[in-house]
């Protein structure tokens, strides 16, 4: 349900070594239920240390569902150089979260660190972050809560400077994800042992990304197929080539096919884009995916077209038309936008879509929707 707002205020800046931004809205009551109107704030603050690094807190208040009061409190660190080892870059990052919750009378934490070692030749970075069953941001969002998760990744990317190869890389990202009592419930490695760039920008690389997953509980996938629970452990392979963008014709294509629960899944995904001059750009693109179970079998296919026209840096004209056989409704958004200067936009945006019905095929008005938007930045 929409929730209406009644007026908003945005305050972003920067004073000597501190960055601040907030965000307050309150909305109004909903028409069939009084006294539901919430006031939502977000704020943050930083302070900038020495070149590269900061530190920082966060808090946000209020719950869009109007349940109850909901507060998120946290602090972050960044600490970073470019001189690690006279010429490389290295950071190391760490952050805390806890959140109130009125609704549920809970209270939990997020906590995560990282380093990272981003540099041309070898690049590497691990990564810890564990979120508490009970962690409930009103005003954020979290994929999965109860989990522990491990993830990195290595990297080698030498430039031969012959053959035509502009760089090469060599790819090793690894991940895990445990409950709180460190049982496993997913790992994936994705890994590109064969991924090359040539001096002309055209791209071609191999995949090979075996991955686990365990089901606690029944998971209908699509309508009618349920995959049960269990352990799955399954094994992909993926090819991509890639033509390089300073083309007339730009065509990227991807194959990925091998172990899908308990069967198997092949996608494909493929895009053509014309692009006659710097201002006009076309793109068609098909992805389809053909699943095979034992407990069913079904294709899902996306298909996008993109039509955008820049009359100059500040004028643009951006249109999509796409359609998916899942929900079976094709959606079509034109964007109209003119930066009058920096921080002064107008923005003109239109969407229409249409329900295609099964039993006969035929489109059906679905939603309309406009907005107008007028943005002034004051700069103090």
């Amino acid at each position: 349900q929409e929730v209406p707002i009644l007026a908003g205020t945005k305050i972003v800046g920067r004073q000597s070594n501190y960055n601040i931004g907030v965000l307050d809205v309150q909305t109004r009551d909903l028409d069939d239920d009084p006294n539901t109107g919430q006031n939502l704030l977000a704020a943050r603050i930083s302070r900038n240390l020495f070149r590269q690094s900061s530190v920082g807190a966060i808090v946000t208040h209020g719950n869009p569902q109007g349940t109850g009061s909901n507060t998120l409190v946290g602090a972050d660190a960044r600490f970073a150089t470019s001189t690690f080892r006279g010429d490389k870059n290295l950071s190391v990052t760490a952050f805390l979260l806890r959140t109130d919750d009125q609704a549920t009378d809970t209270r939990d934490y997020a906590v995560g660190a990282s380093i990272d070692y981003p540099n041309d030749l070898w690049e590497g970075s691990l990564g810890w972050r564990q979120i508490g069953e009970d962690f409930r941001p009103a005003l954020g969002f979290v994929p999965r809560e109860g989990i522990r998760k491990i993830s990195g990744d290595a990297s080698f990317a030498p430039r031969p400077g012959r053959w035509g190869i502009r760089q090469l890389f060599f790819e090793f990202h690894p991940g895990v994800i445990t409950d709180l009592h460190n049982q496993v419930q997913n790992w994936d490695v994705f890994s590109a042992p064969f991924n090359v760039e040539l001096e002309s920008g055209d791209h071609f690389e191999f995949n090979y990304m075996p991955q686990f997953e365990r089901l606690p509980e029944p998971f209908e996938i699509t309508e009618g197929v349920v995959i049960p629970p269990g352990s799955y452990r399954t094994t992909r392979w993926g090819v991509q080539v890639r033509t390089a963008d300073k083309r007339l014709w730009v065509a990227h294509g991807e194959l990925a096919w091998g172990g899908f629960y308990s069967g198997t899944r092949r996608e494909v995904s493929l895009e053509l884009e014309l692009k006659p001059n710097t201002h006009v750009a076309f793109a068609v693109e098909i992805n389809r995916n053909s699943v095979s179970l034992r407990e069913g079998s079904f294709p899902t296919q996306i298909v996008t077209v993109r039509a955008n026209y820049n009359v100059s840096p500040d004028v643009s004209w951006a249109n999509l038309v796409q359609y998916d056989n899942e929900s079976r409704i094709m959606g079509v958004q034109s964007r109209f936008r003119w930066i009058l200067r920096p921080g002064n936009d107008i923005f003109l945006v239109l969407n229409r879509g249409w329900y295609r019905r099964e039993m006969d095929g035929r489109y059906l008005p679905d939603f309309d929707k406009g907005s107008l938007k007028l943005q002034y930045t004051f700069r103090l």
